[in-house]
């Protein structure tokens, strides 16, 4: 009798662990495919680093406010990555809409379809720099690749391959547009061109710096004020 009840102790012991490990299995994949993922990009060796913050840091995403995940955002790739487990990493698939925000800074990144410095419309994760009901200022933080430099004689040493962080690139989602906001003060003017004679005339009153991100948002407030003339 005793070893009966043994037995069954032994089995029913064995079969609550493994439902626990069928649960968290379940949740993690769960989890994933609530948050609409992809592979993230092969990891590449080079001095220096493609990340904003290596560390992983808290964050909450906007449709999933009751859960805290651990997340970085690679500036090389354009990827957010979350953090899944120990072991998983994942990288949030920029297609769909994600609000992001990490806990300690409340810095705040969106995604967003947008034209870059050719025109053409790109779709990533860029910064929320000033949001307004009419209008938002974004800035995309950017980190090149420059690849390893052979030595041109025995003089010289090879240079390793690095990672270099760049200037952000400053955008403006307005009329139901994102492009960017270029730094010289006459493509500027150019692309606003109805607003173009206040704007040059706001901006030389004001001594206002096109390369400043307070002046920015200065002068995105004051675009907003006269689109509503």
């Amino acid at each position: 009798m005793k070893k009966c009840l043994i037995k069954f102790l032994i089995a029913f012991i064995c079969l609550g662990a493994s439902n626990m490990v069928v649960s968290q299995n379940q949740g993690l994949n769960l989890a994933e495919i609530d948050l609409n993922i992809k592979n993230r990009s092969k990891t590449v060796e080079a001095e220096g680093s493609p990340y904003i913050t290596e560390e992983f840091l808290a964050l909450r995403l906007e449709n999933f406010k009751n859960k805290i995940y651990s997340g970085r955002y690679n500036a090389y790739n354009g990827e957010m990555e979350i953090k899944l487990g120990e072991d998983k990493i994942i990288a949030l698939d920029n297609n769909t809409d994600y609000t992001i925000t990490f806990i300690a800074s409340l810095k705040k990144y969106k995604t967003y379809t947008y034209k870059d410095e050719n025109l053409d419309l790109q779709r990533g994760f860029l910064v929320v720099v000033k949001e307004d009901s009419s209008f938002t200022l974004l800035k995309k933080e950017q980190i090149k690749f420059q690849d390893k430099v052979k030595p041109r004689s025995s003089y010289e040493k090879e240079k390793a391959a690095k990672f270099i962080k760049e200037s952000d690139t400053y955008y403006l989602n307005f009329n139901n547009e994102t492009k960017i906001l270029p730094q010289n003060k006459k493509q500027f003017l150019n692309s606003f061109p109805e607003y173009e004679v206040k704007l040059k005339s706001y901006i030389k009153k004001n001594k206002l710096s096109l390369k400043n991100e307070n002046d920015l948002i200065t002068i995105a407030s004051y675009l907003s004020s006269i689109s509503k003339e």
